[in-house]
């Protein structure tokens, strides 16, 4: 009893003693004195181990006495050996110092905490592999996965391989990143495959890689390299021994298509003989007959149909817009979406598109939103729906601006690269040749994208076929499409090349100068620079207008005068000439004697055919014998296809001959050039067709 006695009092006496302790060694931490807090806390950490471990951990989290390995450590003493402690000293604890497990979790995050913001001094995949491991508890877990998963993302991307992302997926497979890495996987998969480009890559990559989402784009490339002469030949062998690949089917109709170029029955019987394998036989004979079939686009109450030859309906009105057919396929749209149909009205491509450009060369440029890419016939991409801008340059080549990039390059139809992306402008090609600017300035190109006038001029304009206007130093000269340069650049301008008097006009600030075909001046004297003079002073029948102090007249191709300059202004000679008296137009002769009285407020002569008239704010045309063959009565008139005058009143539209014929009534809202010799008649809710050679005028049959 005496003992038992005595060893309660000791507890009594002990715990106070050691609890003055933990309570000084707070306080101690508080004013700051460390060394006197640490000795407080060690010297009470075998009676008290929990709160003490808990003083100390806060003692290792000062700036001055940071240790974060013995605050770890520490934090998870305190957490540990808590429970030891019994509920009445848990409460007296809690009131006195504010110590419970609530306390201990904070500061646990405060120690996680502070380990993650050092660890981000000097981050890497291991430090934060072993804060996760060793802090799962922590709040930061999900900022130290991310930054774990970017850091050895990050690492892969530098590696640059297949393996790298393998790897990366595997250690981390549900990281937030694995939809990137997956991408690049296959997108370095693919790459390490087809590096070479040769068509046993791209069989391999299939036979290994099918579920690779560049499976589609390796049997596209398999199609392109198989099939890259564009022959019968070759698409038939692709079909035959790619039986499976997405683009047998139209290697098979490709087959179809180049076999019946010329459409008979003779021929149609030939294909069936030669390829009774092909799948879709049941579908020739109709096509067949739909092949030469024109349909015409007519408009219905606000949507569009087609009608035929006979004016009888054979799609009905259910579109916003529809185009032309070409080789069987038309771009229509619904429901402010773009796709292509057939003449049975079958969805050939969906309507997915915000836009889609006529084809040429079976290709059709197609936008998404702010993005442009190339589809065949059958939708298929040829050129991924992801640039800025393509621009259909003809001869089967095209010109792509990347995101990436603020240049163009030149591709071809089949999407394989011909230049690098060097041009800030393209021309389509005509006549086999293009202007193209680099950033060394302008130069000319033929399709096989060689330089025939290397980029080194300020500008570039074509003046005929082989004559080309070219800037330097702020002035123009004269160079040939085989780079010969035929004039230095001291000219102002050049006007175009007249071919039938095989000349042209140069200006040289008040002056001009008539040069020939070889860069030559006819005569040396320079002539005054007139507005106009570019349209009027080209010699007719060697004949031109000029200026001589403010007067006008004619000379001759030796720069003599040929009549006096004594007019007010002279139009380009024709039979006659345009001229001005007292501020009003009349006809003279080439002597000047008056042909035609000066009532007119205005005279164009036009081509070689005749003149336009202007009286009263009114337009009409007279021809070469000065017959008024158009009446003065209309508020337009222009040439319309070189031999016809389209005339308007203001509001309705019509069409004459030169002779003065009257060929389509002033009714209709709108006249335009539908296809070949068709023209497309709009008014209100009507659209007709009129054969321009044949007369026939076309509409729907009610």
């Amino acid at each position: 009893m005496t003992r038992f006695l005595a060893i309660t009092l000791l507890l009594i006496f002990t715990f106070p003693v050691n609890a003055s302790k933990i309570k000084k060694g707070f306080q101690e931490l508080e004013k700051k004195n460390y060394f006197n807090a640490y000795e407080n806390f060690q010297k009470s950490l075998k009676k008290h181990k929990s709160i003490a471990s808990f003083g100390l951990t806060k003692l290792y989290l000062t700036n001055d006495w940071q240790n974060l390995d013995s605050a770890y450590r520490l934090v998870l003493q305190a957490e540990a050996t808590f429970s030891t402690i019994k509920a009445k000293k848990k409460v007296k604890l809690k009131e006195k110092f504010d110590f419970d497990s609530l306390a201990i979790q904070d500061l646990k995050q405060m120690v996680s905490t502070a380990i993650f913001n050092q660890y981000l001094n000097n981050p890497s995949e291991d430090l934060f592999v072993q804060f996760i491991a060793a802090n799962e508890w922590s709040t930061i877990i999900p900022k130290a996965i991310q930054l774990r998963d970017s850091i050895a993302y990050a690492s892969a991307e530098q590696v640059k391989t297949s393996q790298a992302f393998a790897e990366f997926l595997s250690k981390y497979p549900n990281s937030y990143l694995k939809e990137n890495a997956k991408f690049n996987f296959e997108e370095y998969q693919y790459l390490e495959f087809s590096r070479k480009g040769k068509i046993e890559d791209y069989e391999a990559f299939l036979k290994c890689c099918a579920s690779n989402s560049h499976a589609e784009d390796a049997e596209n490339r398999l199609f392109e390299l198989s099939t890259i002469d564009k022959s019968l030949v070759s698409y038939q062998n692709f079909a035959k021994k790619y039986p499976k690949n997405r683009n047998t089917e139209e290697a098979w109709r490709m087959v179809y298509k180049l076999f019946m170029k010329e459409y008979s029955e003779k021929k149609f019987t030939e294909f069936k003989e030669k390829y009774p394998d092909y799948p879709f036989l049941n579908e020739i004979e109709e096509d067949l007959k739909l092949l030469n079939a024109t349909f015409y686009p007519f408009v219905q109450n606000g949507l569009y149909g087609y009608f035929d030859k006979e004016g009888k309906t054979t799609i009905t009105p259910q579109y916003e817009y529809l185009g032309i057919f070409q080789d069987g396929l038309a771009v229509a749209s619904k429901n402010d979406k773009f796709g292509l149909i057939n003449k049975k009205n079958q969805v050939v491509v969906d309507f997915v598109f915000d836009e889609i450009l006529e084809f040429v060369d079976a290709r059709g440029i197609v936008f998404k939103g702010d993005s442009v890419g190339l589809i065949d016939r059958s939708g298929r991409e040829v050129v991924p729906i992801v640039n800025n801008d393509i621009i259909a340059l003809g001869k089967g080549l095209l010109a792509i601006k990347e995101k990436s990039d603020s240049n163009y390059y030149i591709s071809d139809i089949n999407f394989s690269p011909k230049t690098r992306a060097i041009f800030e402008e393209i021309q389509e090609f005509k006549k086999g040749i293009s202007v193209g600017k680099t950033i060394d300035g302008f130069g000319v190109l033929n399709t096989n994208c060689e330089w025939l006038i290397p980029p080194q001029y300020e500008s570039i304009r074509f003046l005929n076929d082989t004559l080309i206007e070219y800037g330097l130093g702020g002035k123009k000269g004269l160079i040939t499409l085989n780079n010969l340069k035929l004039t230095r650049a001291v000219y102002d301008e050049f006007s175009k090349f007249n071919a039938v008097e095989k000349q042209l006009i140069v200006k040289q600030g008040t002056s001009i100068f008539y040069l020939n075909d070889q860069g030559k001046t006819l005569f040396e004297t320079p002539m005054e620079y007139f507005p106009n003079a570019f349209e009027v002073a080209l010699f007719y029948k060697g004949i031109s207008v000029f200026r001589k102090k403010g007067k006008y007249g004619l000379i001759d191709t030796t720069g003599k005068e040929y009549l006096k300059p004594t007019f007010d202004a002279l139009g380009r000679p024709l039979v006659a000439i345009p001229a001005i008296k007292d501020q009003k137009w009349g006809i003279v002769d080439w002597k000047g004697r008056s042909i035609l009285p000066y009532e007119f407020d205005n005279i164009e002569t036009i081509g070689y055919t005749g003149f336009i008239v202007e009286k009263n704010g009114l337009l009409g045309f007279m021809d070469q014998g000065f017959r008024m063959t158009i009446p003065i009565s209309f508020s337009i008139v222009k040439v319309f296809e070189n031999d016809y005058i389209l005339v308007s009143n203001g509001k309705k539209y019509g069409l004459y001959s030169k002779k003065g014929e009257l060929i389509i009534p002033l009714e209709f809202d709108l006249i335009k050039v539908f296809d070949g010799d068709c023209l497309s008649l709009i008014k209100e809710n009507e659209t007709a067709y009129y054969f321009l050679r044949s007369k026939l005028y076309l509409k729907q049959s009610k």
